[in-house]
This record gives C-alpha cells, structure tokens and sequence, in this order.
C-alpha cells in the first residue's frame, strides 16, 4: 500500500496507523517504512548537503530496498512516498510484480487549504520539528507543488492505461476523516473480504 500525499495533510499518520492496524488481528502483517525516515537521518548528519548528494533520489533507493526484501519475505508493506511521479509508481509496481504482490495507491489529501495550512504552519511551530528538507510555510509548499509541474498528476493516465486498476486506487480526505475513520476506510478495502490486495506496495 503507497500513501501519495502532501505534506502537512496526515498522510505519514495515517500511514503509520494503516500500518499498526494490518498487524493484528489480520492474517497479512505489515511494515511500514517511509522515505523521510532515510531522507531524515541524511539532514541530520549532512544538513547544509555539502557532499552534494541528491538525498531524496538516494532516500527513495533506500526506501525500494527496504520494501523489496520485506515484500520477498512475504509481508504486506505501507510505504509512506508522496509518489510525486509515475516513475515512482513504476518502480513500486516493478518490486511488487516480482514476488506477485498488487500496488495499492491510498492518496491523502486535505479539500480544506485553510485546515491544510494550519497542519503545515503547525508542525513547522513544533519544537521537534526539525526536518529542515520539508516545507515549514504554506509558500513553500506551494512552490515544491509548483516545481513538479504537473508531473505528480499520473494516477488518472495509470488507470485508464489499465497500470493501476480503478479498485487499487483509494483516496481519503484528511479535512472530513480522522486518522482511525481513513485508517479503517483503507484496511476495509485492502481486506480479503474487500477483494483486495493482500499483500501491497503503496
């Protein structure tokens, strides 16, 4: 299962929660692993990148390794991504097929840009914020969105290419949902029951 998201919307939340409720009492345990995790770590250590690594295409490396060889062991896996590009997609999709598992796309999304604001403004006043690669103001954000230049709109090519299956494509809204009202939407629906995947690359 992929969280395609923005930041400041809950996804790595409700990620995380989507991860923890596959553990028990279901048949198809799950890991979770995130790129900001790795991505992280990298700013800790190197936060002016005067080595001059591209962090993120490294993170993401990091993050495909790490959920290849827990799907290759059998595991259900939740990648927190924003799968801000088709490649992104591709790769994901290329791991799963490998070991016969399904992608899952769960986008995240907040309809409220006034709510959505207040997270990011929010999380950036928090003491423990510390990330300095993510965006910390609402202007920022928009213009990482800017930047990809409409390269993070793929999901509607991917299924009408018949890349993604309509009923492998999820969305909740953080604005309407809470964290346990999205996470048990999506498990509902990756459910054996639900016919869905049961073991899923986000």
């Amino acid at each position: 299962s992929h969280a395609h998201w923005w930041p400041g919307g809950h996804a790595t939340a409700a990620s995380h929660a989507h991860g923890c409720s596959c553990m028990v009492p279901t048949p198809w345990p799950a890991c979770t692993n995130g790129r900001d995790d790795m991505r992280d770590v990298a700013h800790q250590h190197d936060p002016t990148n005067a080595c001059g690594l591209d962090w993120t295409r490294l993170s993401s490396d990091i993050m495909w390794r790490i959920a290849s060889r827990q799907l290759s062991l059998g595991l259900s896996v939740v990648v927190d991504c924003p799968l801000s590009s088709r490649a992104l997609f591709d790769t994901a999709r290329a791991l799963a097929g490998q070991v016969g598992a399904e992608v899952v796309v769960v986008e995240v999304i907040c309809s409220d840009e006034e709510v959505w604001q207040q997270r990011l403004e929010y999380r950036a006043a928090e003491q423990s914020f510390s990330q300095g690669h993510k965006p910390s103001s609402w202007a920022s954000l928009q213009q990482l969105i800017k930047g990809y230049d409409g390269r993070n709109h793929w999901t509607a090519a991917a299924v009408e290419e018949g890349a993604l299956p309509a009923n492998c494509l999820l969305c909740v809204d953080m604005a309407t949902n809470s964290i346990a009202e999205a996470t048990s939407f999506v498990v509902s629906r990756l459910s054996p029951n639900a016919g869905a995947a049961r073991a899923v690359q986000r």
